[in-house]
């Protein structure tokens, strides 16, 4: 009767480690597989405001009523970017509009899209400690000579507890002194929980390190 029972109990022990043995490979795929997300990035310069008005418009409700209608002035040149990544069933999608302008004009187009949108000016809120520290969020960042701002829906009130811009949802302003370019970034993923910061959130994200291979420290 004993053997028997030691039998069985080795019969448990040894499933249980197959088990055990399979979470851990199953563990392993998964999480090769989420490092490896399918991204698509394109670019045009050919009709670039319109093509960025009209994919916003269609997949971003939000970001459309938050930036829409622009009023870009007299540009040089305009290029539209679109970045999208997805593993499984989660997906997130950025859209950029970056316009150049002339050297003499530059300065009051910078002055009117500031002027236009309602930028965040308080740190965002998150919810986190580290440290035992709350963890906020700026209301502006820099990457390179790039400029990014956070518009804030409109008609909405600023609140640093309310977290309906970041990290779900983004819409910015950009502005580039040194190449006189002022952009519109629109960014959504519904899954998107946290990033370790602004910077991490637009290399990684929002696929700036495209956009801007060599300048994105």
């Amino acid at each position: 009767m004993k053997e028997t029972n030691k039998a069985a109990l080795r019969c448990k022990l040894l499933v249980l480690g197959l088990c055990i043995v399979a979470v851990l490979i199953g563990a392993q795929l998964l999480s090769a597989a989420l490092a490896e997300a399918e991204t698509d990035f394109q670019t045009t310069t050919v009709d670039a405001a319109a093509s960025f008005v009209a994919a916003v418009s269609r997949e971003d409700p939000s970001g459309a009523a938050a930036l829409f209608p622009l009023a870009l002035g007299q540009t040089e040149s305009e290029t539209y970017y679109r970045y999208r990544s997805s593993v499984y069933l989660f997906e997130s999608s950025c859209h950029v509009l970056l316009c150049r302008y002339a050297q003499e004009a530059y300065p009051a187009a910078r002055a009117a899209a500031e002027a236009r949108y309602p930028l965040r000016t308080k740190e965002l809120e998150t919810g986190e400690t580290r440290n035992g520290k709350p963890v906020t969020i700026p209301p502006y960042g820099k990457l390179g000579d790039d400029e990014f701002r956070f518009i804030l829906p409109k008609d909405q009130p600023e609140d640093p507890s309310i977290r309906y811009y970041f990290y779900h949802h983004s819409v910015m302003l950009i502005c580039n002194d040194a190449a006189r370019e002022i952009g519109y970034l629109v960014f959504r993923d519904k899954d998107l929980d946290e990033a370790k910061d602004l910077a991490e959130f637009l290399k990684k994200d929002c696929g700036w390190r495209l956009i801007r291979p060599n300048e994105t420290h």
